[in-house]
């Protein structure tokens, strides 16, 4: 008969404690396990429930979700929609009551789940036809009245009234204002639009409703006046006002040569001077900074 030593014997007695633990109820191999009841599985991170399709979590258990009468599950399992044709209201789904002359909206969440059809609106819950006035027609696009007047009409409270065009002018497409604009060339006088005269040196403006001195010039009243020059200057980039060449400094009507410091330099604008890196401006020297 084959003898056990001692060693052998602890292994077998272990052994045998550990399979007397396994058998025990309730337990369970790995801490990190969670035990699955009914209608439910580990999560991913196996830290928590995680219910099935059409059920909700409550007090550590899985519940069926309650539905009412004309409402399904929606995709994640978790809430209820209602069938189109309803619409939620509390814990219930209502019918969705569509006046004549309109129709079911898909989504009806935000919103009363339905519309108008074209050519009616919306009054106190009713499809009202919309009344088009004599040259008007149906524009979806006005929400106010859904209607809109013809080009060469103004709209009014209710009609479309013809606009009365003055000479050189002619209708624009705003339902606000005269309802007309002069043409190019011609400026507004209220109720005509005359002649815009262009004085020597001067040129109509872009949208033609005024007019602009030629570069070099400046306007003064009813006439455009040429810049003179002073020594050392030129126009500046609009052509209405002299600037002083790099180096100089503006005095008055006149340009004076900058005094520029020692460890200084001119700036970018050309007409002023910095304190060089390392320097700091005091008074009209550039000074050491201290460490």
């Amino acid at each position: 008969m084959m003898t056990l030593n001692k060693t052998e014997l602890t292994i077998i007695f272990l052994f045998k404690i550990i399979l007397l633990l396994l058998s025990q109820p309730g337990f369970s191999q790995s801490s990190e396990n969670l035990e699955e009841k009914n209608n439910s599985h580990p999560s991913k991170s196996r830290s928590q429930i995680s219910c099935s399709y059409g059920l909700i979590k409550s007090n550590e258990e899985c519940m069926t979700i309650q539905m009412p009468a004309r409402a399904y599950l929606d995709s994640s399992g978790r809430n209820w929609e209602c069938e189109r044709g309803y619409k939620k209201s509390m814990d219930q789904c209502i019918k969705i009551e569509v006046p004549q002359n309109g129709y079911l909206l898909e989504d009806s969440k935000y919103n009363k789940g339905w519309k108008c059809n074209y050519g009616y609106v919306d009054t106190k819950n009713q499809c009202q036809k919309i009344r088009v006035p004599l040259n008007g027609y149906l524009d979806g696009t006005n929400k106010t009245l859904g209607w809109a007047c013809h080009y060469g009409y103004q709209k009014t409270k209710e009609d479309c009234v013809k606009i009365i065009l003055p000479s050189n002018s002619y209708p624009t497409i705003q339902e606000y204002g005269k309802g007309w604009i002069c043409h190019h060339g011609y400026e507004d006088k209220g109720k005509s639009c005359d002649k815009i005269q262009i004085p020597k040196n001067a040129f109509l403006e872009r949208f033609g409703q005024g007019w602009a001195c030629s570069r070099g010039f400046l306007k003064k009243g009813e006439a455009c006046e040429e810049i003179v020059l002073p020594p050392d200057t030129y126009l500046n980039d609009t052509g209405n006002a002299w600037k002083c060449k790099r180096g100089s400094k503006r005095v008055g009507e006149t340009c004076e040569e900058m005094s520029v410091p020692e460890n200084a330099n001119i700036d970018y604008s050309g007409n002023s001077w910095r304190c060089n890196p390392g320097y700091r401006k005091r008074n009209e020297l550039c000074l050491p900074m201290r460490n």
